[in-house]
């Protein structure tokens, strides 16, 4: 495939004769003649390298302030040819900050050869970068999938713990639950239980209860024979069915409807399912489901079957908060940038464990989730990460937390005018129950016990985005 250049010149004479000769050195090229035009071109074309005027005459944004817009973006970044007619100290030095790959001179100092030259070692730079990339890719691909641990990171003596119990249960192929607070690493345990069981290396099918409305649910586990219902006109296998021989993944199960959890527990008795619209069929699938609710609160409320819970009572695994784990934030901290930093053209230059007391000052109430959003937000951001820029983002997350505090009534005892303080609470209610069902308004209505058009009606006026 032929390397890709992106011309970005206000000069159309210029931009033409440069695009002419490129392609002639057998480049995919396109042009640009604003910021307009750059960002319209550059997500589709994706470039390998740019040439880029600082000074674009009728732009809403020049050169400088195109690399601003650029370099906050997440995807890998293109070499960046600078290309200008003027040679001033200070404007050269706003340009590196961007760490660019070259600067040209435009004008009576201008020579094509040269230009073609840094084209050229800037596209071999980039190729040479693709492959590292994709050879660190495929060695952590291979460490996963040869070092059980890579799964679950942490020495704790609760993840210690947690580790031998879970090999303990997969090696004698038992049915688990596993309960914990959400941002744990529940899917992650349970591909750990996949790794030391039998039937590791068969299917791993993986089902969130939440995402999926209460309706559609018996269906999605279990299947349907042609013509079992209105629209049923095909048959459809159940993730019990697809599952066979393997693992089936069954998150927030505590969500399910009694009927599902009736057939469920025949399903872990006897290996056997009743398709809707058909007859039975015995499955050998085995079941590691997950919750973050208190399984004895939802018994005693009613939500869930005692006979279910009591058929899967000694098998509950318990996953600790970060909170509770210690150091162990610095070996996940470690884990998420050595993983992803290359992603995002980043490094860590000091040993987060010597600012150790200062994060664990933290609550981290979303767990590894919340850690791992929190360091990749500052790899995007940073290129160079010190424990410093480090600290200086946690106390930014941490004034956050003041102004906006979460799981707290006070927020709402500062205000005075009480419409604006209940719709305050309103919106924190139904973001709170739309995180618990990943999103899904369908399953959040139900669980508000609320009509689904007057939920939608409530996400209108208040303002929430379910993408955000």
């Amino acid at each position: 495939m032929r390397a890709k250049i992106l011309i970005v010149e206000d000069d159309n004479i210029l931009s033409q004769q440069l695009k002419k000769v490129l392609v002639k050195n057998n480049y995919d090229v396109d042009t640009a003649f604003n910021s307009i035009d750059f960002f319209r071109v550059y997500d589709n074309f994706e470039p390998d390298v740019i040439l880029l005027d600082i000074f674009l005459e009728d732009s809403p944004l020049d050169g400088l302030e195109i690399l601003e817009n650029l370099y906050d973006r997440e995807e890998k970044k293109p070499k960046i040819i600078v290309l200008s007619a003027m040679s001033e100290r200070e404007q050269i030095e706003r340009v590196n900050n961007f760490n660019i790959f070259n600067y040209v001179e435009k004008g009576v100092n201008f020579k094509l050869h040269h230009l073609l030259l840094s084209v050229e070692n800037a596209v071999r730079l980039k190729i040479q970068e693709e492959k590292a990339y994709k050879l660190q890719l495929e060695n952590r691909s291979l460490k996963s999938k040869y070092d059980p641990n890579a799964y679950f990171v942490g020495e704790c003596d609760a993840i210690k713990k947690l580790r031998d119990d879970i090999k303990r249960y997969a090696r004698a192929d038992e049915d688990v639950i596993l309960v914990g607070e959400t941002g744990t690493g529940k899917e992650v345990a349970a591909k750990y239980y996949s790794r030391y069981s039998p039937r590791h290396g068969k299917s791993f099918e993986v089902l969130n209860s939440s995402a999926i409305p209460d309706t559609l649910i018996e269906s999605e586990l279990f299947g349907y024979e042609k013509g079992a219902f209105t629209g049923a006109d095909t048959k459809k296998e159940g993730m019990f069915e697809r599952a066979n021989g393997g693992i089936l993944f069954l998150d927030e199960v505590a969500i399910l409807n009694p009927l599902v959890q009736t057939k469920l527990l025949r399903a872990i008795e006897y290996r056997n399912i009743q398709v809707i619209g058909g007859g039975e069929k015995e499955v050998d699938t085995r079941l590691v489901m997950a919750t973050n609710d208190d399984l004895h609160d939802l018994v005693n409320t009613g939500k869930f079957r005692k006979d279910l819970f009591y058929r899967i009572e000694a098998n509950v695994l318990t996953l600790p908060p970060l909170r509770e784990r210690g150091s162990d934030i610095i070996l996940l901290m470690n884990t998420f940038f050595e993983t992803h930093s290359p992603k995002y053209s980043s490094h860590v230059v000091d040993n987060p464990m010597d600012i150790l007391p200062e994060l664990l000052t933290f609550s981290w109430d979303g767990n590894i989730r919340e850690l791992f959003n929190f360091c990749k937000h500052i790899m995007i951001r940073e290129k160079t990460i010190t424990n410093e820029v480090i600290l200086d983002y946690l106390n930014k997350k941490k004034e956050n937390y003041r102004k906006y505090p979460a799981n707290s009534v006070n927020q709402y005892f500062h205000e005075t005018k009480f419409k604006k303080a209940l719709g305050q609470f309103e919106t924190d209610f139904i973001k709170n129950i739309l995180r618990k069902t990943n999103g899904n308004v369908v399953k959040a209505a139900e669980l508000m016990e609320l009509d689904y058009s007057t939920l939608y009606k409530k996400l209108r006026r208040l303002g929430i985005n379910l993408k955000g």
